[in-house]
């Protein structure tokens, strides 16, 4: 496996995952626009998940069909539950099916998923506003878990 090829992958996963932080600098900077820009943070955020499980549903192979039929009927059944993305811990759930997603995307296709994760995660956490610095370390950590087995899953080389 070539090490520049699982550099570039890292590289595109701290991008995405710094959309959550530009969210929380945005958050912290106008407290005040959250309230009345919430209904739109909200469309926002399903319409980018929307486009971005639209995207993810062309550019992964057909073997990992069953594994995207699976999770999304998963996750959906769980946001039917709730009614929103926002609310409790959905945005764990979310950048899991990302991480993976974006660990089975290949190389070539890769920057439009990329992009779309990248700005989901502005109104996420502009909507999880007061979540503690432990909340996102927490996802770091869940996030490039499932990113990079993914990763090495697709290409057929497993780090253990």
């Amino acid at each position: 496996m070539d090490i520049a090829l699982i550099l570039q992958y890292i590289i595109v996963g701290v991008i995405v995952y710094s959309g959550l932080f530009v969210g929380k600098i945005l958050s912290l900077i106008s407290p005040e626009e959250v309230r009345p820009g919430k209904k739109y943070l909200i469309l926002l955020q399903k319409v980018v998940f929307l486009a971005l499980l639209l995207t993810f549903a062309f550019m992964i192979n057909v073997f990992m069909v069953k594994v995207v039929v699976i999770f999304v009927l998963g996750y959906f059944l769980f946001i039917m539950k709730r009614n929103t993305l926002y609310k409790g811990n959905n945005y764990y759930l979310i950048y899991t099916a990302i991480a993976i997603f974006l660990g089975f995307t290949n190389w070539s296709n890769i920057i439009y998923p990329a992009f779309l994760a990248f700005i989901l995660g502005i109104p996420t956490m502009i909507l999880n506003n007061g979540k503690k610095m432990n909340v996102y370390v927490k996802l770091l950590i869940i996030f490039f878990l499932f990113y990079i087995i993914s990763f090495m899953s697709y290409n057929n080389n497993f780090l253990l």
